[in-house]
Order: C-alpha cells, then sequence, then structure tokens
C-alpha cells in the first residue's frame, strides 16, 4: 500500500475513530507540493478557509500541473475531498516565496484538522533550481532565507491562532524547514508544539542546536523518518531516526515518500537499520564541506545547478542523459580551468572518502571473521 491506497482505505474513518498518524502528516508534507497555497487564502486573511471537500476539478487542474508529484496528488486530493477523514479540513495562512535574488524557495499552508487540531506544512524543494541552489547552500550558511522565514511564519500563525497546540510536518527541505523553526521560534510558541516530522529531511549545519532549550524540550516530539537507503537525511546533523521506511524503490530515488511501504493497519513498514552507504555518504558530504573555502563551495553548486537544469529553469536528472553526463558537458562548454579543477578537487575527495570508508569496513568485517 502506498500513500494514495491509504486515503482509499482510511478515508472512512474519522481522526476519532482511528487517530493521526505519521503516515497522515506524511501525506500533508506531500499534497504540500501541489499549489495549494495558490487557492487557498494567504496568512494576512485571518478569518478565511478553504475546505478539502471544495476543492474543484478546475482547481486540481490549475495546481496540479507543474509540481513535484502532481499525478499522485491529484488523485490523493480527489479521494481526500470526498472522504470522511479528510474533507472538513480547513486550508489556510497560505505562504509563499520565490526570491532569486536571495536565493529562496519556500510555501507554508496551516491545516485545521477536526478532533486532531493544527497542522502546519512546508514545501519542500521544487522543480526549480532556485530552490535546488538554495538546499545546496546549506553547506556554507548558517542559516538561508527559507528557515529564516519558516520561523517567522510560525511565530506569525501562532499569534492568530492563540494558544494552541500545533504539529508541524515537512518532506525534504521541508522537513528540515519544521525542525528548524520549531527549535528557533519563540518560547510561548514551541511549548505548545506537540510533534514535529521530518520526512527525509536534511540536517542542522552544527550540532549547535542540541545544546538550546527548545531542543531539550522538543528532543523526543522530533520525529526523522527516513527511507533504508536514505540520501538527504544523511546530510548535517539531524535528531535519532525514530522509524526507518521500506521503499518500492531503490537508493536515491526512495526520497519518493509515494514509494514508501504502508502495512495493512495503516503504519509505515520498518526495518531496523540504514543500508551500508548511509552512514558513508554522511561522512563524505561532511568531510567535503568542511575542505572546501565558501567560494568554492558556490562554484560547485553552481556548476552542479547550471548542468541540470532545462531552457526553463527546471531541473532534470534523467531526461538529456544522466547528470554525470550533463555535468561533463556543462564543465567542457562552460567552466574555466580554475572552475573545472575546483569541481574535480570535490568531485575526488568524495571518491577518497568512499574508498577509505570501504577499507575500514572490511577491515572491521576481516577482523570479526
Amino acid at each position: 500500500m502506498n500513500l494514495t491506497k491509504y486515503v482509499k482505505k482510511f478515508g472512512n474513518r474519522s481522526f476519532l475513530s482511528f487517530p493521526f498518524s505519521m503516515v497522515d502528516a506524511c501525506l500533508f508534507a506531500t499534497i504540500i507540493y501541489s499549489y495549494l497555497d495558490q487557492i487557498a487564502p494567504s496568512f494576512k486573511e485571518k478569518d478565511k478557509y478553504i475546505y478539502i471537500k471544495d476543492i474543484t476539478d478546475e482547481n486540481l487542474d490549475a495546481i496540479c500541473t507543474s509540481g513535484l508529484y502532481d499525478r499522485e496528488n491529484k488523485k490523493a486530493l480527489k479521494l481526500m475531498r470526498n472522504s470522511l477523514r479528510y474533507k472538513d479540513i480547513k486550508c489556510m495562512f497560505a505562504y509563499s516565496v520565490y526570491e532569486t535574488e536571495f536565493l529562496e524557495q519556500a510555501c507554508a499552508l496551516t491545516f485545521l484538522i477536526p478532533d486532531v487540531g493544527y497542522l502546519i506544512a512546508f514545501r519542500g524543494t521544487d522543480k526549480t533550481a532556485i530552490g535546488w541552489k538554495e538546499n545546496l547552500t546549506m553547506s556554507s550558511y548558517d542559516a538561508t532565507a527559507s528557515q529564516i522565514d519558516a520561523v517567522e511564519y510560525l511565530n506569525i500563525v501562532y499569534n492568530i491562532i492563540g494558544n494552541q497546540p500545533l504539529m508541524l510536518c515537512g518532506h525534504s527541505k521541508g522537513g528540515n524547514l519544521a525542525f528548524f523553526s520549531s527549535l528557533y521560534c519563540e518560547p510561548k510558541v514551541y511549548h505548545n508544539i506537540t510533534k514535529v516530522f521530518s520526512f527525509d529531511g536534511p540536517g542542522m549545519r552544527s550540532q549547535k542546536f542540541l545544546n538550546l532549550e527548545s531542543y531539550k524540550y522538543l528532543k523526543d516530539r522530533l520525529i526523522l523518518v527516513a527511507p533504508r537507503d536514505s540520501v538527504v537525511s544523511a546530510i548535517f546533523y539531524n535528531p535519532p531516526v525514530r522509524a526507518i521506511v521500506k521503499s518500492h524503490l531503490f537508493s536515491m530515488a526512495q526520497h519518493d515518500e509515494y514509494f514508501w511501504k504502508i502495512n495493512k493497519n495503516g503504519q509505515f513498514k520498518e526495518v531496523n537499520k540504514f543500508a551500508k552507504f548511509v552512514p558513508i555518504r554522511s561522512k563524505a558530504f561532511f568531510s567535503l564541506s568542511k575542505s572546501m573555502t565558501r567560494e568554492e563551495t558556490n562554484v560547485f553548486i553552481d556548476i552542479v545547478i547550471n548542468s541540470l537544469r532545462d531552457e526553463n529553469g527546471e531541473m532534470r536528472f534523467v531526461k538529456g542523459g544522466l547528470p554525470s553526463r550533463k555535468i561533463n558537458k556543462y564543465l567542457k562548454k562552460r567552466c574555466t580551468e580554475e572552475q573545472k579543477s575546483i569541481f574535480k578537487s570535490a568531485v575526488r575527495t568524495i571518491f577518497s572518502i568512499y574508498k577509505e570508508e570501504l577499507k575500514t569496513k572490511s577491515k572491521k568485517q576481516e577482523s570479526i571473521d
């Protein structure tokens, strides 16, 4: 079973008869990739909202055309608007920004769920090059524009709804924004947060958050969920993982939460540990970010982003050839010798770390045998 089939099977159950779950949180972290912010009132319109049951076919055609998971989200939202479980949920306080100068791609939406309460969903990285470039700049900046705005959004929503319990969720970068905003919001706000879900989201750039009063208060409420062969959650410092889930896909493709496996009881199918390459990837990324200056990091980011986007500025990872081929083509045609040197040096660093880690693992295995 996947998310769409979950909605189909459990959509006739109220939240009183079948309580809000981790899978429900993942569903809302996923449908935020559709452009619901285009039909929901903004956070400046405090008393306005749209019910999920009032989303029309015309709305769906408009909001599920250029985002991630369009086809799957369209199916899920059609099922949700006709279901007992989801139809009376209110969508409100929409916030969205695309800013090329400050490298910001962000979106947030608040849901008021009957018999559950308020849930804020943060959108992860979309198809735009701005979003991917902002992701990569996390390695060289203490806080991105999206992270700063996520904190402000959370504080504003709290001041509108008052002293009400809150949950937060997000997938990929959206998961990072959920964690970051909960840790850096005002004390009166985080004291009302009941759960924060990050679905395969990257962590924090440093371990400073471990000493925050907010982390000490929230640490048991921060729920990191990641696939077995996770790439993204291995980036930077995350709280301990709470659930490692099975996927129908392999390697990096496991980042797609629509392929995460759900059992007949409506819970994610879990495993006990990550695949063997996950901790190696994490070490490789940390070593790379520490070995490069901010200027070198920016060169590396620009090469990756510019080589993988199409004529419309959207990221294309498969169309037009493998990423490595597209990057090599870009290096030859567009880059100076200095830029090529910086990029190749970074790649060599990554491979050397992989090689050393595999040697270490092999030696450990031999000693056990």
